[in-house]
């Protein structure tokens, strides 16, 4: 769940993981179906019509955590949607986004911590502001990769000990 949820509202974050959930479950059940599904020319246009009405729910206080899981299970379908329909053409761009998918876990588990260092380091530094962003996204940058990598061995660690 979030750190940092919509209006501090703790549950923002539960119905996105609950209805990932669901469709995960569905989906193994019976691929076939949900691929013909997703292709469907009305998937586009109810996953259309959901997002822009939580994007819509989003300019009020108290539609956030409705907001929020609108837009999840309406932009989700409709960029899966749009995906099959160009995967010719995107093969090699979805294969990097399954390869950059198998750091996500790796990157949410580090990102804070070392862009918050990053800066902290950076902004001791007192120079210029286009030396200091630079610093900051370069520290970053190699703080994640190092720090990814490290936790990714230590995960195959862990699981040739398990094993």
């Amino acid at each position: 769940f979030q750190l940092w949820a919509p209006f501090g509202v703790f549950p923002t974050r539960l119905g996105e993981f609950a209805a990932g959930v669901l469709a995960g479950v569905l989906w193994s059940r019976d691929p076939a179906r949900g691929a013909r599904l997703l292709v469907h020319p009305m998937t586009l246009l109810i996953s259309a019509a959901v997002w822009l009405g939580g994007t819509a729910l989003s300019q009020y206080r108290s539609g956030w955590v409705v907001s929020d899981l609108a837009i999840a299970v309406g932009l989700t379908p409709l960029l899966l949607h749009l995906l099959a329909r160009i995967q010719p053409v995107a093969s090699p761009v979805i294969q990097g986004l399954a390869w950059l998918g198998s750091w996500s876990y790796y990157v949410f588990l580090t990102h804070v911590l070392v862009a918050t260092a990053a800066g902290a380091a950076a902004t001791a530094l007192r120079a210029g502001p286009v030396v200091t962003i630079a610093v900051a996204v370069g520290m970053t940058v190699t703080g994640l990769v190092l720090s990814c990598r490290a936790l990714r061995s230590l995960d195959v660690l862990v699981q040739q000990r398990v094993h």
